[in-house]
């Protein structure tokens, strides 16, 4: 009896043991075909559309795009945040410039506070937020499509990925009065790493317009609940899956266990492509926050945030018209910031209005005595070559320099009245050094000087510059410079020169770049500057005789310019 009954119970497990796991696996599994099938207007594609730029440009009004799913008849979406962001946070367009192409290309991104004092922005050129348009499959083949315009309602800014949007009326701005068809929800906290998981959106397959956009299907993906990363989100974490996530993408439902939506695709880390899976009970709170929203099978999660930053959707404010201004008015820096070193051609006049000059009596007799001869005034003409490089720091306004400056050149003195008594009347044979008897001369002379500037920018074309440099002043060797007199009571009178030798000078100025006009007022001094003078002997030595004595001598130079210049 014992072994009958045993026998029949084997027969009884043998043939129950098949169901049970079948049923099993049914009961966790996923049918791909049937959530194709079942759902392909359920699932939809948000497209952000900038309506401004239609109306001049279409090609170029189609900005972003995503998946969504429908969560109520209504038509309550879910979809991430940052499929969204555009609006959330608006959009900007933008130029910058190439160096390569040496030519402004054109690009537009989210916009943040920031973009205003990023000196890699040429200018912007727009902001706004573009409008969402959510398309509709109508069939499961995807030829037959419908076009509704949509509004973000709720969203959560910090600790999920998440928001909700709603459709509020066709194209045409009509009301809609149909119902959509939601997707069951089931629960992300319920699933096992190694459960199937299908996922379903609209990668973007490629670039293209508005038009475009709208003619690719959505794909189907297999894949593994992989594991768990709690790195990228440390309150709900994400699912880990093998299934690919594109961009496009975002936001479209992943299926779980009985066919029920268990999270959304939201990301993928660019080392392994392993895709990242926002749990769908995370949304609990981000659908609270939207009045009468109720949504059959959506629970709160496991992991509860300390404090919710779920939402009804306020739209980050945009730049004022002011601040864009503003922010114009400084476009362009990165060009001269980052430029290579260009050049500056202009035109330099200058007063010296306190040059110094004496006669040494360095090896000369006693009474031979050191005079200075008081001012002497002189206009000066330079040609001005400047080599600048503008930055070699990168800072927003203040720009540190350096510049080379190059400047041939002439200056007249005016010696009138310029003697010097060389003899005083006390002793034998006085005599007095008149530089001005004969009236002045051009003097030629060459500048050349090295220095670091300080630039500040009100706008790229705009800027007022503090600059400092030490150079070399040079002369034709042995030029007669200025040729004078000597009255004594020798009762002759002999002719004399000076001639200069090469000198160390210093400049400071303050320059004013509009655009390519340069305009700046310059400050350069020489602290000593030797110069010789040819004496008749008969004047140095008191005596008659016909040769010249090279009496050493000093100048003390300094002058103010003014430069008008043109950048080429």
């Amino acid at each position: 009896m014992k072994r009958k009954i045993t026998f029949h119970g084997l027969i009884v497990l043998l043939f129950m043991a098949p169901r049970l796991a079948l049923s099993q696996n049914v009961q966790g599994s996923i049918n791909p075909v049937e959530i194709s099938s079942k759902y392909y207007n359920s699932i939809v594609k948000i497209l952000l559309y900038d309506s401004a730029m239609a109306k001049t440009n279409p090609a170029k009004a189609y900005l972003a795009r995503g998946s969504g799913f429908f969560v109520s008849p209504d038509g309550y979406i879910f979809t991430n945040r940052h499929v969204i962001d555009f609006c959330y946070h608006g959009f900007y367009r933008y130029t910058t410039y190439n160096p390569d192409t040496k030519k402004y290309d054109e690009g537009f991104d989210k916009y943040t506070p920031d973009v205003l004092s990023n000196p890699d922005i040429h200018k912007i050129t727009y902001t706004g937020r573009p409008a969402i348009i959510v398309q509709v499959y109508t069939n499961s083949r995807g030829d037959s499509f419908k076009l509704y315009h949509a509004q973000v309602v709720a969203l959560d800014t910090m600790h999920f990925d998440g928001a909700i949007l709603k459709i509020n009326s066709d194209l045409q701005g009509k009301p809609v009065t149909e119902s959509f068809h939601p997707v069951p929800i089931g629960n992300s906290d319920s699933i096992s790493q190694g459960q199937d998981l299908c996922l379903i959106g609209f990668p973007a397959q490629y670039n293209g317009t508005y038009e475009e956009m709208l003619r690719d299907l959505s794909t189907l993906l297999l894949g593994k609940h992989s594991g768990y990363d709690f790195k990228y989100n440390e309150t709900y974490g994400y699912i880990k899956t093998d299934a690919k996530i594109n961009s496009g993408n975002s936001g479209g439902p992943v299926f779980g266990p009985s066919d029920k939506v268990i999270g959304m695709a939201t990301a993928a880390f660019e080392k392994t492509d392993i895709g990242l899976i926002g749990g769908i009970d995370a949304m609990y709170y981000v659908a609270q926050v939207v009045p009468g929203l109720n949504i059959p099978g959506l629970s709160p999660p496991e992991h509860k945030p300390g404090f919710s930053t779920a939402s009804l959707y306020k739209p980050l404010p945009l730049p004022t018209p002011r601040q864009i201004k503003k922010a114009n008015n400084m476009a362009g820096k990165t060009d001269f910031m980052n430029s290579k070193a260009y050049m500056l051609l202009g035109f330099e006049y200058g007063l010296s209005g306190n040059n110094n000059y004496s006669i040494g009596n360095s090896g000369m007799p006693s009474e031979f005595l050191p005079r200075t001869m008081g001012a002497v005034s002189s206009q000066e003409y330079r040609a001005c070559l400047r080599i600048v490089k503008p930055t070699f720091l990168k800072q927003r306004n203040n720009l540190v320099g350096y510049f080379f400056n190059f400047e041939p050149g002439a200056a007249m003195a005016d010696w009138t009245n310029s003697s010097a008594p060389v003899r005083p009347a006390s002793i034998t044979n006085p005599a007095t050094v008149n530089m001005g008897e004969s009236g002045g001369v051009v003097e030629p002379e060459f500048y050349a000087s090295f220095g670091f500037s300080y630039t500040y920018l009100f706008t790229s074309n705009i800027g007022i510059t503090a600059y400092y440099g030490p150079g070399i002043n040079l002369t034709i060797p042995g030029y007669s410079i200025q040729n004078g007199a000597v009255d004594s009571l020798l009762g002759t009178q002999a002719n004399l020169t000076y001639q200069r030798n090469v000198a160390f000078f210093q400049s400071l100025g303050i320059a004013f770049k509009l655009k390519a006009f340069y305009l700046a007022i310059d400050y350069r001094f020489i602290n000593s500057m030797k110069v010789y003078y040819q004496i008749p002997d008969n004047i140095v030595q008191g005596t008659s005789g016909s040769s010249y004595a090279n009496v050493p001598g000093t100048c003390r130079r300094n002058s103010l310019s003014l430069v008008i210049g043109v950048v080429l």
